[in-house]
């Protein structure tokens, strides 16, 4: 057979070369230009790795030779896959609380989750314990498994079992039951509902949860606040598990539990007061128990007095707001992001945040105070044999022990000792009043950028920026303004900069589960990443669905975090303004003194209800179409996402168990004016964009009308 197919390409061969064209008809449809072409990625090039494919390399036998259109007929695959993308498997939404964050923020935004359908039972222990994606028959059986993911999270069961804790990861994931998720079957709608937890004893609100005391006998249930501050965590606070129990020893952290205790993840432990904070109008602090809030900007005063609250005003603590895709939050704490700074959270001294690239430790408990480069004793103390340039700060120390910069590059050449200038340095105190200091007119020549020192402040402020240049000459002899961000001219630094990037814990959910998800219990020890080569939580860097919008919460997410400062601010609003859009997504509704309710949500209406129940109906469709893409298709096709290269849009018509089929009815063929084809890619994607994925036993099945150049 094979001399025969030899004889018949060297007839052709003869036949070309004598000119006679007819010849070579007759055989061109089998060899490089027949009429219909059937592809199956059955003979796709040989995947390197991996149990799927969303993409296929098909080298084609024969070349087909002066192609001229092409077309697809028929397409068939297989659609044995689960019901919810695996990167749509987090429910994201807000805990917004009056103490630590009242402002939507990467800090306060949490997750529960689905574990991707690929993990397999003997990778994890206890599997059966966790939620995981998989083929869903209906609503209840994602109900079932929504619940076990509220209970505990594989990430955060591993990383209290292992001997990792912080800085390194700061899980976003609040267990035992903090928020639910439920579907209501007699409208075939799901539900969502958070904690109301309290800051404070519920029977006695002006008391703290008692800080923990080996001498003190608690009773079965009784709450206390941890005295140890935990980086990234705050102030831990736990439930007792017996009645009697005294002299034993609250759980070490990452710990969850002992025999004695559990960590109690729905109320907060206030922090102390501390003389050298400032603390801004509303802010809640503790002192001997007592919890006292801020009734004005307040500094070095402390409570009881004039200017705090000793009874606060009882309000539930937490709201929580279930959010969108396009909420920019949500992309950056899927990824593989570490802490960064907001403007909306509340950081404890002693926490680590990456701003604009640099590493920044809070020494001071702060909320919006921005942080910016400052000079460290630790990196910048003079040396005789470094060379300095225009801008570079040097710390002289010993008495007095103050920072220089550097106004003229050089090497050796010291600062005056004390608190003088030379020609290469200047000192950097702000308009000081010590002999041999700059006179005062000086500070009126500082530029945007500018830093300096101010002895009347350095006890609590060791520096501050110029943001408004040429300030006047008394711009900070009041410390009141720049304190609490007040100031036109200068702002005041709460952080330190130097700290390792290191010590900035993870905050996404892809890179903590890359390396908490899958670990190994070897004699007691846990080992991780185990094993290496399982993927984790898959995710998408510009989400369009979350497993929020599949359960039918279909808000956006968009919105301004400034609007919550009219609920907070108990201003009255109209019923068609965004303020309260946004309050009607808040459970449990926020109910403050001379709130006020207009338009159509009447007063009452919405109550303190803490449950919310999804805009639409539960999508359990994978997805509606699936995307063809082929490289011969070219730029003689395109998609609203500016893909090129489509081929085919097929009809996903059939369930998760069926087979979708697409068949071309209309002549409607495609230029292909780079005319022979050796080789074809194909690429298939939701409606999404997505990579549409098929397990290596499933087989897609093409068929193409070609047409030739010779054809005319």
């Amino acid at each position: 057979m094979d001399q025969a197919i030899a004889d018949v390409v060297s007839e052709i061969e003869e036949e070309k070369a004598r000119g006679r064209i007819s010849g070579v008809s007759v055989f061109r449809n089998m060899l490089n230009q027949p009429a219909l072409m059937s592809i199956s990625s059955v003979n796709a090039q040989p995947q390197e790795s991996g149990d799927g494919f969303s993409s296929f390399v098909i080298d084609l036998p024969r070349p087909l030779l002066s192609v001229k259109a092409l077309e697809m007929l028929t397409c068939n695959m297989p659609l044995c896959t689960q019901n919810i993308p695996d990167t749509a498997c987090a429910f994201w939404y807000y805990r917004i609380s009056m103490y630590s964050g009242k402002y939507p923020n990467p800090n306060n935004l949490y997750f529960v989750r689905l574990l991707p359908s690929y993990y397999k039972p003997e990778f994890i222990r206890d599997f059966g314990f966790y939620g995981y994606n998989q083929t869903f028959d209906g609503y209840s059986d994602v109900a079932t498994q929504l619940a076990l993911s509220t209970t505990q999270d594989l990430a955060q069961v591993n990383l209290v079992d292992s001997d990792v804790g912080p800085p390194f990861y700061r899980i976003q994931y609040l267990p035992n039951d903090e928020v639910m998720i439920t579907y209501d079957s007699s409208i075939n709608k799901f539900k969502f509902a958070g904690n109301e937890g309290l800051p404070y004893d519920e029977a006695d609100p002006e008391l703290m949860y008692d800080k923990y005391s080996a001498g003190t006998t608690y009773a079965a249930e009784d709450i206390v606040v941890d005295t140890v501050y935990v980086q990234g965590e705050g102030f831990l606070c736990y439930n007792s598990l017996s009645a009697g129990n005294i002299g034993n020893p609250l759980p070490v952290y990452p710990a969850v539990a002992t025999v004695y205790w559990s960590r109690n993840y729905n109320v907060e432990g206030v922090a102390p007061y501390s003389a050298t904070t400032a603390y801004k109008t509303g802010q809640f602090v503790e002192r001997l128990n007592v919890l006292y809030q801020a009734l004005t900007n307040t500094f070095a005063s402390q409570p009881p007095s004039a200017n705090w609250d000793t009874n606060p005003v009882y309000t539930p603590l937490y709201r929580y707001l279930a959010t969108g895709p396009a909420d920019p939050n949500v992309a950056f704490m899927q990824g593989t992001s570490q802490r960064t700074w907001s403007p909306y959270a509340l950081y404890e001294a002693g926490d680590n945040v990456l701003y604009n690239g640099v590493v920044y430790t809070a020494f001071r408990q702060n909320l919006g105070n921005e942080p910016f480069p400052v000079p460290n004793p630790t990196d910048d103390t003079y040396s005789a044999t470094r060379q300095y340039n225009v801008g570079d700060y040097a710390f002289l120390a010993g008495a007095p022990g103050v920072y220089y910069v550097n106004i003229k590059a050089s090497k050796g050449i010291s600062p005056t000792f004390g608190y003088f200038n030379n020609d290469n340095w200047n000192f950097i105190e702000y308009d000081s009043s010590r002999p041999g200091a700059p006179p005062a007119p000086r500070n009126q020549f500082y530029q945007v950028g500018d830093i300096v020192t101010y002895v009347a402040l350095y006890t609590t402020i060791p520096f501050f920026k110029c943001i408004k240049a040429f300030p006047p000459a008394a711009s900070l002899s009041s410390g009141d303004t720049v304190r609490y961000g007040e100031n036109e001219f200068w702002q005041a630094t709460y952080w330190n900069t130097g700290t390792s990037v290191a010590n900035v814990p993870f905050v996404g959910l892809a890179k903590i589960s890359k390396d908490l998800d899958m670990m190994d219990d070897l004699f007691g020890t846990i080992q991780y990443p185990f094993p290496d080569s399982i993927p984790p939580q898959p995710f998408s860097t510009n989400p369009k669905r979350l497993l929020n919008s599949i359960l039918g919460f279909t808000w956006n997410g968009i919105f301004n975090p400034e609007t919550f400062a009219l609920i907070y601010d108990e201003v009255a609003v109209s019923g068609s303004t965004a303020t309260t859009q946004l309050l009607n997504r808040l459970r449990p509704v926020p109910q403050y003194i001379n709130y006020a309710l207009s338009g159509p949500l009447t007063s009452g209406s919405v109550n303190l209800e803490p449950t919310f129940t999804a805009n639409g109906y539960c999508d359990l469709v994978y997805s509606s179409i699936v995307n063809v893409y082929a490289t011969i298709a070219g730029a003689k096709s395109l998609d609203t996402q500016r893909n090129t290269n489509l081929i085919g849009t097929m009809t996903a018509s059939a369930g998760n168990l069926g087979i979708a089929f697409a068949a071309s009815f209309i002549d409607t063929p495609l230029d292909q004016y780079e005319g022979d084809i050796y080789s074809i890619t194909f690429s298939f994607t939701d409606e999404f964009g997505e990579p549409y994925p098929f397990t290596n036993n499933a087989v897609v099945s093409m068929t193409f009308r070609m047409r030739y150049k010779s054809d005319d």
